[in-house]
């Protein structure tokens, strides 16, 4: 009787092989996008932050060294509720560059914090252009000039790569696999023209779709989310184009977390808002993909009673393993050259359980962000 769900996991299988393939399909589109050279547009860079003394200054310095003419752009800080020296770190650059800092409108007991920093802050913000980062965040000299030269006129939203600072560790190398994985997934998926992940550490978009589309109305409920839920409102009502950035000089670097808690912590919140998307296909397309991991662990307890199920488990597997490394693979040709592969295996090992224990754990909310406690 038991060898009539082997179906499930076969199907499972082969869902999650024409996703993988969906996504390599899409890395190869991206090398086909417009972009218009030596676009000149006046551009906003907003910048939430909330308690990052120790990161500002680097903030700074990188943004206001941009190859970009200084009188093209403004840096707008917003400071959300900050508990230690940030907004004194922000104030003693004021004189240096065309730098702005205002509160953010919203109260500590509010969810969708950064959400309404960015709300603030586009209020008064002078450009059409405009985009977000994160203040542990620098950047390359040419990333505004780069960014904006995506903006043809048919296109709304700019996704820019984003790759995890380097200091060696076991753990970090693990991380900034497992980080260049989802910016890999997020940017072939663009491409594959269903977009889906992206990362408000480096995005762009049109303050006149972002009006259009009403903003983040209807998801500030949610303290995560500011950058996918806009992407995917944007691709579902209107016709502008979705790009994702793939010239190196628009690659941001963030930082790493520090511990495996602080690790999981982040990945949670990522996690939290999955079951909150608009699109319902989409939705049950993520349901499959868990259901696929959770297969990768249920099916070794199987074997017990059918060792067929020793066979799915394999297959499926390494189904993973080699069209996971043929996707990074090309990622670290077309996106993200200092891809690191020769970690791969060991963060294949992790992949499956961290991914299983992230999604769970995010369904019922409950993590922990500069300082606050939140339910999602």
């Amino acid at each position: 009787m038991i060898e009539y769900f082997l179906i499930v996991p076969v199907l499972l299988s082969i869902y999650y092989l024409l996703f993988l393939l969906r996504i390599y399909s899409g890395i190869n589109h991206l090398t086909k996008q417009l972009v218009r050279k030596n676009l000149k547009l006046f551009c906003s860079v907003i910048i939430p932050f909330r308690n990052e003394e120790s990161n500002l200054q680097n903030s700074i310095d990188s943004l206001l060294d941009q190859s970009y003419p200084a009188d093209l752009f403004e840096l707008i800080y917003v400071n959300d509720n900050s508990e230690d020296d940030s907004e004194e770190i922000v104030k003693k650059n004021m004189g240096k560059g065309n730098i702005r800092l205002i509160n953010s409108n919203g109260s500590k007991e509010l969810s969708g914090h950064k959400k309404i920093a960015i709300d603030s802050a586009l209020k008064i913000a002078r450009g059409e252009i405009i985009l977000t980062t994160d203040a542990d965040c620098t950047h390359p000299k040419e990333w505004i000039e780069s960014m904006i030269q995506y903006f043809t006129e048919d296109t709304a939203f700019v996704s820019g790569p984003v790759e995890l600072e380097n200091n060696n560790s076991l753990f970090n190398e693990i991380q900034r696999l497992e980080f260049s994985s989802l910016i890999t997934a997020g940017a072939g998926l663009i491409g594959a023209g269903i977009p889906t992940i992206c990362n408000g550490a480096n995005l762009g978009f049109k303050r006149s779709v972002f009006n259009a589309v009403n903003g983040y109305e209807g998801n500030l409920n949610l303290s995560s989310g500011d950058d996918e839920f806009l992407m995917q409102k944007i691709h579902s009502s209107t016709q502008y184009i979705i790009k994702f950035a793939t010239d190196s000089k628009c690659l941001v670097k963030t930082k790493a977390s520090d511990t495996i808690a602080d690790f999981i912590n982040q990945r949670k919140r990522w996690a939290s808002k999955g079951l909150f998307y608009k699109n319902e296909k989409l939705i049950f397309s993520l349901i499959l993909i868990f259901l696929f991991y959770l297969g990768l662990i249920v099916q070794p307890v199987l074997i017990y009673y059918s060792s067929f199920f020793l066979y799915t488990f394999l297959a499926g597997f390494l189904l993973k393993i080699v069209f996971e490394y043929l996707i990074m693979r090309r990622s670290k040709k077309n996106l993200l050259p200092s891809i690191d592969l020769s970690w791969f295996l060991i963060a294949e090992i992790f992949h499956v359980p961290y991914i299983v224990i992230t999604s769970i754990l995010g369904i019922f909310g409950g993590f922990n962000w500069r300082g606050r406690k939140l339910r999602r």
